[in-house]
């Protein structure tokens, strides 16, 4: 009876971290785990706030959330999450961007020739057009994060 004790408990130690059990792999998440957190952490945060950067933090729990609940397998390495977030942020700036440009070749579509080609007309419709400045805020953060995390 003692000695079947003695090796369950054994086995037990094997399998805590730090207690020399066997450490689990650092591997990169898959695509479909990808887009399962981010279904998952979007739904909790918001676009914005991850593409700000202001909320890694709570991404960062959110993801420990996720691994224990289940929605994706867990991972040890808290470097891999980081990396991820940084790769979900990119995602969405990605996607800013594009519609940003989107909106701009529909500015720029159709009269939008004739605007440019009268001199004093392209000033004023430049001046006010919203699409510049909102680029600029898609592209802010991302340099003041960068500063930060060095």
């Amino acid at each position: 009876q003692q000695s079947t004790q003695d090796v369950q408990d054994a086995q037990d130690a094997a399998t805590q971290p730090g207690k020399g059990g066997r450490k689990k792999l650092k591997e990169p998440y898959t695509d479909i785990e990808d887009v399962l957190i981010v279904r998952w952490v979007s739904a909790r945060i918001g676009e914005q706030d991850i593409v700000s950067g202001r909320n890694m933090a709570t991404s960062m729990h959110l993801w420990h959330e996720a691994e224990t609940k289940g929605v994706v397998p867990g991972r040890t390495a808290s470097s891999i999450r980081q990396r991820w977030c940084n790769k979900l942020r990119n995602k969405y700036i990605a996607e800013a961007r594009a519609r940003l440009a989107g909106q701009a070749v529909a500015a720029v579509g159709g009269a939008g020739e004739d605007k440019h080609a009268a001199g004093p007309a392209a000033g004023s419709a430049d001046a006010g057009d919203p699409v510049p400045p909102a680029a600029d805020s898609v592209e802010a953060p991302r340099y003041s994060f960068k500063r930060r995390g060095d």
